[in-house]
């Protein structure tokens, strides 16, 4: 080729062996071809080998990629060109070369956006020339796709912007490190994934870097969630990944109290001494509540070894932020439920029933829900709300019931 110094070649499959990582065996296998990269003006030139050629002078069908500006260019290389045409489908058609192209409009081209064949499919394509002399030569490809092409620029050229689906580790690598993650990003996925694979309590710190423990967590998760990117984030799930609750370990035991295990936003304490066992969770979001009190609030519900059947503790706000002579209300989607301060204990409960005892309807609602708005009124007369997440309560609640050997309050949620 002219024009081209310092020129380094070499395929797809040579830098996936250079890698030490083998392609997985489903991966769709790149089209043949050789690599130039001219390091002094930036540009990487795939020429692409045909299955078949007749002449004396073959095409050779090429896409570069200029990283500097950065644009792409496709054409045919061959000696003195006159005319150059493509056939495909029996339809016979000028070909014609593009450059100055974005990564969008090169795809787009209708030249390569029909290129959908399967490499079962075989599907073929001719490019034949004439020279200035009227001499005929010609070029086979089969079962050429623009998306195996997209693939091997940005494996062998680092082409960026191109929309390419990631089929091997080493493009699954290409993949994560093109989500341009903040160091926040990292921190809060380690966190997500500590506390869905991790041991209870796990706490990863602030380091951003992904340990051999978060990759095998990755990976776990893929499986989970049917994508193929091994230990390699997906792109796709990203924004699901990062919108996973944390387990809240602000819910601080009391002082006799120590943290058994966290199930999603919720936290299971038992007494030092194992006679009680209890879960809980602080608020999630509050409005005109007094500040000093914010920190402290939890939902909680509570369990004695000792005793047997159904009793069950109720705090659904502790400490209280409400008055008790306005309405209280709690809502779970589309359900509300009234509640009320106990006299005796100052607790926040359902409203009892007329024959004196209380639904369960609010709990079943919690284990169906993913969030519980409690509204009234304040002790300064103002209206006054706090939110508690319901992700992780019915998880919570039956490892309470069977650490402390309680099986009847499992009926407040049944």
């Amino acid at each position: 080729m002219q024009g081209w110094q310092g020129v380094t070649r070499w395929s797809a499959a040579l830098a996936l062996m250079a890698s030490g990582l083998a392609a997985p065996a489903g991966a769709q296998a790149l089209p043949g071809h050789a690599v130039d990269f001219d390091p002094a003006t930036g540009r990487c030139r795939i020429v692409l080998e045909p299955a078949g050629t007749t002449g004396d002078a073959p095409p050779r069908l090429f896409v570069t990629s200029d990283l500097l500006k950065p644009s792409f260019a496709f054409g045919l290389d061959g000696k003195d060109i006159a005319e150059a045409v493509v056939i495909r489908d029996n339809t016979r058609a000028p070909f014609m070369a593009r450059q100055g192209l974005d990564a969008a409009a090169l795809q787009a081209d209708p030249f390569w956006a029909s290129m959908t064949a399967t490499a079962e499919g075989k599907d073929s394509l001719y490019l034949t020339v004439k020279d200035a002399k009227g001499r005929y030569s010609s070029a086979r490809y089969d079962g050429l796709r623009g998306a195996d092409v997209w693939r091997l620029a940005a494996l062998a050229c680092r082409a960026a912007g191109l929309d390419v689906t990631p089929q091997t580790p080493v493009e699954f690598r290409e993949a994560e490190a093109a989500l341009s993650l903040t160091d926040a990003d990292r921190v809060q996925l380690r966190k997500m994934l500590a506390a869905t694979y991790g041991e209870a309590g796990t706490d990863v710190g602030t380091d951003s870097g992904f340990t051999v423990t978060d990759r095998r967590f990755i990976a776990q998760y893929n499986t989970e969630h049917g994508h193929p990117s091994g230990e390699f984030l997906w792109p796709d799930a990203l924004g699901d990944m990062l919108s996973m609750p944390l387990p809240v370990v602000a819910t601080a035991p009391l002082a006799d109290e120590e943290l058994a295990v966290s199930f999603g936003d919720w936290v299971q304490l038992r007494s030092k001494g194992g006679a009680t066992c209890r879960i809980a969770t602080s608020a999630s979001e509050v409005a005109g509540i007094d500040p000093a009190l914010v920190p402290a609030l939890r939902m909680s519900f509570a369990v004695d070894r000792a005793d047997s059947g159904g009793r069950l503790a109720f705090e659904l706000v502790s400490p209280n932020p409400f008055r008790a002579d306005a309405p209280i209300v709690a809502r779970v989607g589309d359900e509300a439920f009234a509640l009320l301060i106990e006299p005796t204990s100052g607790a926040v409960i359902p409203k009892p029933l007329a024959d004196g005892s209380l639904s369960n309807a609010l709990m079943v609602a919690l284990r169906r829900g993913k969030l519980v708005a409690i509204q009234g009124v304040s002790a300064s007369g103002a209206p006054a709300g706090v939110a508690f997440s319901a992700i992780g309560f019915s998880a919570a609640f039956s490892a309470m019931a069977k650490d402390c050997n309680r099986p009847g309050v499992m009926a407040w949620i049944e």
